[in-house]
């Protein structure tokens, strides 16, 4: 279908645009499908917390406006294509990605005892958020004869996350910085074949093997005003391993007539 718009309009003036576009073309031998995508979302997230001793009196009153803005695309392919009479490949990519920005900014009120309110130190803090993944999985059918059929499938996947994170205490100053790495990987083989000794029944031969991934780096480090100091984090940086081999053999038949 044709290129579409959206977009909305909030209250704080914030417009969050979007767009998709489908493209598809099909023959006797083919069929290609392109999609692409693009989302913003936004939310004008503000308000006050109220924070009270045990008898309900107001200790401290902190209005605050902490909006976050949310940005992503996609795209994606997808072909059917004959190979002849007896085969066929059969292709899935994909990339996504997203952005996500979150400013806080937070005052603090002191009530006094003629029930005047005195504005103390600003806290504020940053978040920036973002991740991107990439996806590729081919697959090819073939037949031998009246009875055999084969099936070869590939995966490749790969995801990567990250978090940038800030935080300053308005009264002491005192600054805090978090980042985060994480990136995930997948790779996966599998071949099927089944072979049909009738109508309704048949034997299938699998093999597969997955190889599997993650790496993750996690860092804190806090500035008191003389630079800044890492926070040692046991365990924060790890990766894990996965290796897989799999095959199996089965028989499939209708139990009754």
């Amino acid at each position: 279908h044709p290129l579409q718009f959206t977009g909305l309009l909030y209250d704080d003036g914030q417009f969050s645009p979007g767009a998709e576009l489908v493209r598809s073309s099909i023959s006797a031998n083919r069929s290609l499908t392109l999609s692409a995508e693009y989302l913003t979302d936004h939310h004008a997230w503000r308000g006050r917390e109220r924070i009270t001793d045990a008898n309900g009196e107001l200790i401290r009153l902190r209005p605050f406006s902490d909006p976050w803005t949310f940005e992503s695309g996609i795209g994606s392919v997808s072909l059917e294509q004959s190979l002849g009479e007896r085969s066929s490949l059969r292709l899935q990519g994909r990339v996504r990605g997203f952005d996500f920005q979150r400013p806080g900014v937070f005052k603090n009120f002191t009530p006094m005892p003629d029930g005047t309110l005195v504005q103390g130190a600003t806290d504020d803090s940053e978040s920036k958020r973002w991740a991107e993944e990439y996806e590729l999985s081919p697959v090819v059918d073939r037949r031998f004869g009246d009875d055999w059929r084969a099936e070869a499938t590939l995966l490749a996947r790969s995801y990567a996350f990250n978090d940038n994170s800030r935080a300053r205490n308005g009264e002491t100053g005192d600054l805090t910085f978090s980042r985060l790495t994480r990136v995930d990987r997948e790779f996966l083989g599998r071949l099927v074949v089944t072979k049909a000794l009738g109508a309704q029944d048949g034997l299938e031969f699998g093999v597969e093997s997955a190889r599997n991934s993650r790496d993750q780096d996690l860092r804190i480090s806090v500035d008191e005003g003389a630079g800044r100091t890492p926070l040692d984090l046991p365990g924060a940086n790890a990766k894990v391993s996965e290796s897989r081999n799999e095959a199996y053999a089965s028989y499939v038949a209708q139990a009754t007539p």
